[in-house]
């Protein structure tokens, strides 16, 4: 009966020395949390669903076109935003630039340690600014700032389905999705890509010096022209096999 007694005290002091392991907020109880929020990750992921109709009916459409167009549903795209490893000694502080909100998210939220959240708009560049704070389940480390990251969604490239970026795919300002703010201005659209495409700057639409130039028209050639420089070299090299072999028989005859 007496082991039985130690067993059972021994058992909960270990259950309340673990739920007061942050009662004291000491130098080690803030290297372990800071430890813990760092493990935090935060990613996108760009999706797609069908909604209804948005748009009004067009001029001269008859009821039962109308009852059509009712039908119709259209894509849209969107963002899934996932901020991962979050466990309960943390709340989540989520702040976006665009909306100028914050949203703060706890672990009950989260499922299987993630947090998600989505985002409708995908034609603003949102920077969000994640903030990890220790919860109430630490003690008297609560409310401290642990780590701090930020994640950027690309927004939507309008000049991307221009014609003038048909073939300058690899250019910057012709990604569908861009990651940067660049300009909204058509006539500047046309004069970046007609520089690239004169070569005065590359893909990155960094302007090319001399050297760097040189080097992009030999990398142009040898990529325009593999076909026939595979063929020349294999000519030569079998043309010099040839004279090898003949000299070689040549060679044997004299002795």
């Amino acid at each position: 009966m007496k082991k039985v007694k130690i067993i059972f005290f021994s058992l909960l002091m270990f259950l309340i020395s673990s739920k007061m392991v942050y009662a004291v907020c000491d130098t080690k109880a803030l290297n372990d949390l800071n430890a813990e929020a760092l493990k935090v990750q935060a990613s996108y992921e760009l999706k797609s669903r069908e909604i209804d109709n948005p748009y009004g009916y067009p001029d001269g459409l008859t009821e039962e076109q109308k009852k059509e167009y009712d039908n119709m549903k259209v894509s849209e795209n969107y963002y899934e935003i996932y901020i991962s490893n979050v466990t309960d000694n943390m709340d989540i502080k989520v702040y976006d630039d665009v909306t100028d909100k914050e949203v703060t998210y706890n672990y009950s939220q989260a499922k299987d340690g993630i947090i998600s959240f989505v985002q409708n708009d995908y034609y603003n560049l949102h920077n969000y600014t994640i903030t990890v704070y220790s919860s109430s389940k630490t003690g008297d480390c609560q409310d401290k700032v642990l780590y701090t990251k930020n994640l950027i969604t690309p927004y939507y490239n309008r000049f991307s389905s221009f014609g003038a970026c048909s073939g300058n795919e690899e250019f910057y300002l012709c990604h569908q999705y861009l990651n940067v703010k660049v300009t909204n201005d058509e006539s500047e659209f046309y004069r970046l890509v007609g520089e690239y495409e004169n070569g005065k700057v590359n893909s990155e639409g960094e302007v090319i010096v001399p050297e760097e130039k040189k080097e992009n028209s030999l990398k142009e050639f040898i990529k325009k022209n593999k076909v026939g420089i595979i063929i020349t070299a294999s000519v030569v090299v079998i043309g010099g096999g040839i004279v090898t072999v003949i000299l070689l028989k040549k060679k044997r005859e004299r002795k």
